[in-house]
């Protein structure tokens, strides 16, 4: 979660000021504080500078890795941010993933359903293996 917050407050700011300050119109400073979307790189530019900090003190190299591709708006206060994942598969898997057949055949209806149930499935084996830690 980022740490702008934190940040406004060693450096005796308030978020209206600092959206002030950086030319960020004060609903998506909001929006930005509060994790609903990622700033993009003039803005994070224009935050680094005005508070003398670098991204990694907003954010986890692992947030920063990830790039914030778009999002869709839910409900009035609850937004699903879409990132940008590259990393590299053996040519094996990737065979599989792009040849449609095969994965309409297992029951997927598109890469990313396929990887919607791959993390399910990652995530229900976790809970698992917490429940039996938890009981030892």
């Amino acid at each position: 979660m980022p740490k702008f917050e934190k940040v406004f407050k060693e450096i005796g700011k308030q978020q209206k000021e600092v959206a002030k300050e950086c030319r960020i119109d004060e609903p998506t400073m909001s929006k930005i504080v509060h994790g609903h979307i990622l700033p993009n790189k003039a803005k994070m530019q224009r935050l680094c500078t005005f508070t003398n900090k670098t991204a990694l003190d907003f954010y986890s190299i692992d947030e920063i890795n990830l790039a914030a591709i778009g999002r869709s708006k839910r409900t009035s206060r609850e937004y699903e941010i879409f990132y940008k994942i590259t990393g590299r598969l053996p040519r094996e898997i990737c065979d599989v993933l792009l040849d449609e057949k095969k994965m309409k055949v297992c029951g997927y209806d598109s890469k990313m359903h396929w990887l919607r149930a791959c993390v399910g499935r990652l995530n229900k084996q976790y809970e698992i293996i917490m429940k039996a830690r938890e009981k030892k």
